[in-house]
Parts: C-alpha cells; sequence; structure tokens
C-alpha cells in the first residue's frame, strides 16, 4: 500500500509536467516534509533535460530560522540541485496577523525572482486545503472561500503551481519516511493561538473522525 502511495505521488508529478510541457521548475522549499519530498520526488522522475532549482525565504520571524535556511542549502547540496536563499522584512505594521503578513512578503520576493516561462512549484497539499476552506468559511468569505487554494495561475514572469493539492498530508509523510529523508519541524504549527494551527489540531481531527473522507471530500468542491 505504501509503495502505491510513492508511486502514486510521483507519477502525479509527471503528470503535471508532461501535460504543461514543464521545462523549468522552481520549488518553494521551506525545509518542512511537504517542500522536502517535493523536491526529492521531482528531482527523481526529471532527466537532464529539465532545469529545476529551490528558492528559500527567510522571514526572520523566530530564532531558529537561519538554521531553516542552512538545512535548505544542504538539503540542495546534497541533491546537487540550486538554491537561492533570500532574507525578507514581515510588516506586520499593516493590519494583517502575522501569518498573513509573512504570506504577502513571502509571496512577493518569490513574485519578483521567478524568471521568464518558469514554474514555481508549492507543496501545498489535501489537508491544507480543507483548512484553507474551513477558516475562509469561519472569517465569512462567501461562496468564493469555497474554492480554496488555486491549483495553477500564471505568476510574474512565469507561472505557480500546487501538484500535490490531491496528496494528503499522511502520503507525504510516508513518502519521506520510506524514503528516509530529513526534514525539519516548525514548533510555531503546535501553537493554537494561530487560527490554522487551531483548525489542525482541535476542529479537523473531529471532522475526520466523525466523516474519514471529510479532506478529499472537501477537496473536490
Amino acid at each position: 500500500m505504501l509503495e502505491d502511495k510513492i508511486h502514486n505521488i510521483e507519477e502525479i508529478l509527471k503528470h503535471y509536467v508532461q501535460a504543461h510541457k514543464i521545462k523549468k521548475i522552481c520549488v518553494s522549499l521551506s525545509g518542512g516534509v511537504d517542500s522536502i519530498v517535493l523536491i526529492h520526488a521531482l528531482n527523481k522522475i526529471l532527466g537532464k533535460d529539465f532545469s529545476i532549482r529551490a528558492i528559500h525565504i527567510n522571514h526572520n520571524l523566530y530564532e531558529g530560522s537561519q538554521s531553516w535556511a542552512d538545512f535548505c542549502q544542504k538539503t540542495c547540496d546534497q541533491i546537487q540541485i540550486q538554491i537561492d536563499i533570500h532574507s525578507v522584512k514581515v510588516n506586520t505594521t499593516e493590519g494583517f496577523g502575522i501569518e498573513a503578513a509573512a504570506r504577502k512578503a513571502r509571496y512577493h520576493k518569490l513574485q519578483k525572482s521567478i524568471q521568464e516561462g518558469e514554474w514555481l512549484m508549492t507543496a501545498h497539499h489535501q489537508d491544507d486545503q480543507l483548512e484553507t476552506i474551513l477558516l475562509r468559511m469561519a472569517r465569512g468569505t462567501g461562496v468564493e472561500g469555497l474554492q480554496g487554494i488555486q491549483k495553477q495561475f500564471n505568476f510574474g514572469r512565469g507561472n505557480i503551481l500546487r501538484p500535490l493539492l490531491d496528496v494528503s498530508k499522511s502520503e507525504l509523510l510516508g513518502y519521506a519516511r520510506k524514503k528516509n529523508l530529513d526534514w525539519v519541524e516548525d514548533t510555531s504549527n503546535q501553537e493554537t493561538y494561530f487560527d490554522r494551527n487551531f483548525l489542525r489540531m482541535k476542529v479537523i481531527p473531529t471532522l475526520k473522525e466523525r466523516w474519514p473522507a471529510f479532506s478529499s471530500s472537501v477537496s473536490r468542491l
């Protein structure tokens, strides 16, 4: 069963690369398990005809943020992939929460960094999609909020693609463990002060206990 899931992740990536005739890829690499699986799987399936690099954004929000950047550099050195590391200043005085402000700063830098004809791939997955939809519903964003995370759109001089939106977190963890991959854990993910973490830790487990297929059902909206 686990081998099937590993094969499925790699086949999904192959499908998107072939369907969009992608030749240039930039992976948004945080160092967490999701993006680590993405870059390792891409590195495995892509041949020499493809250009692949990574980009890491250091938000400078936590004491250990530099260690994340160092880990991403080490990871890319090991698999011989170029990585560009950028530091950004997160402006928390514009009325955004810290998560939203960090996202705004990150995507601003990513958009400026994307190259002509390049596809920026992020490791958003099925559970992220569920969290996003529930969060938008809680905040009253209306019908538009049910659309969740966009899978693909034009971005800067290239495009953005989130090929893992139909893959669950558990499948990504299974892949990482089977391949003996290393990643870093974001300790802030345990803080239920943040709305997304509260949903992930307190609300969604109850929903999945009642409806085990809840994530996959919502992701099809």
